[in-house]
């Protein structure tokens, strides 16, 4: 299963992420832009992944101080332009790397482009509504094991309740 590389190249840029938006740079857009083309080569559903790193660094550039341009967002935008065209151009190089099996068929990358588009799910795939979600609320035994994805909620809602009872 693809997830646990997915996974590693989406570790592989969390740092990288957070240097870009303290101080964005060329060479930190390159790095960041390499992993992300890996993590789309490595499964489509990458693109949720990063939907929710755009969300959380709108999100962090609204309470962290760049250091480049002392909290001011379009000095930030205008310094980080460079880098994400460069971070941009590392997605697709490498993207297309991997696509088209080191540039030998180029058509591939061409496929690995339309899967945005025109993703279908194969017989069998489809899943119905609820049905990632249902792992997180009712645990299942698997042979002699516990298998429950919801043990996460073990520590969200208590720092939930925390943090409402410290706001009322």
């Amino acid at each position: 299963i693809q997830g646990g590389i997915l996974l590693a190249f989406g570790l592989f840029c969390i740092p990288f992420l957070i240097r870009f938006l303290v101080a964005p740079s060329v060479r930190i857009g390159v790095l960041v832009g390499f992993g992300i083309g890996l993590m789309w080569a490595t499964k489509i559903t990458a693109l949720i992944i990063w939907l929710s790193w755009a969300l959380g660094g709108l999100a962090a550039l609204a309470s962290v101080r760049p250091i480049c341009c002392k909290g001011d967002l379009l000095v930030w935008i205008r310094a980080a332009m460079r880098p994400l065209v460069m971070m941009a151009g590392a997605t697709l190089a490498t993207a297309l790397f991997c696509f088209s099996d080191g540039f030998r068929h180029p058509a591939g990358f061409l496929d690995g482009f339309k899967t945005f588009f025109a993703y279908t799910v194969t017989e069998g795939h489809d899943k119905p509504f609820g049905y990632f979600t249902d792992f997180l609320f009712r645990p299942r035994m698997i042979g002699p094991y516990l298998d429950w994805d919801g043990w996460i909620l073990l520590a969200i809602i208590p720092g939930l309740l925390l943090l409402l009872r410290s706001t009322l």
